[in-house]
């Protein structure tokens, strides 16, 4: 995968096809490590139609990496992308691995998105990770906008570094 290669590509997409879990998994790795999007609709369409646990979750972390380092998709782009790979995630832990995705966006619609997350419970520590790691980027460009979303969530963030650097971002936006 890290060759990234055209022509493997179309060798690696006829093993997908296998009836062999092992190589399917083998490929989807494979995909996963790609340096390009090129793989980025077969990872999708695996996680949006495997009910193998395993391979969905393979694929939907690799969804993921190949979307963040799509070449030539706008940050826009990207978001679209990691919001349908949310709502493909099946699981707690799958939804934290696309909250780590969306935390390397730097947009105020997915400063917006993490906001949201910080409602569900079983996300919130990722969320709020997400939140300072995205209003970081997004402070320097949209300094009001940042700070109205990260004073919106002060009250709502129970972990004391994150509240710290929330603070440390707000104090930079002022």
């Amino acid at each position: 995968g890290m060759i990234g290669d055209g022509k493997d590509l179309d060798v690696l997409r006829e093993h997908l096809e296998s009836g062999d879990e092992t190589v399917q998994v083998a490929v989807i790795r494979a995909f996963s490590g790609w340096p390009d999007a090129a793989p980025m609709e077969d990872l999708k369409q695996v996680a949006s139609t495997t009910e193998n646990q395993r391979k969905h979750t393979l694929a939907l972390k690799g969804y993921i990496d190949v979307v963040l380092v799509g070449n030539g998709k706008s940050e826009d782009e990207k978001l679209k992308e990691i919001r349908y790979a949310y709502k493909l995630s099946a699981s707690t832990a799958e939804s934290r691995i696309v909250l780590s995705g969306l935390s390397r966006i730097g947009t105020l619609d997915a400063l917006e998105m993490a906001v949201g997350l910080l409602e569900d419970p079983a996300l919130k520590n990722e969320a709020g990770a997400a939140v300072v790691r995205i209003a970081d980027r997004t402070s320097w460009e949209f300094p009001e906008e940042t700070a109205r979303q990260l004073n919106s969530v002060l009250g709502k963030i129970d972990n004391e570094t994150t509240e710290q650097r929330i603070q440390q971002i707000l104090e930079r936006i002022n």
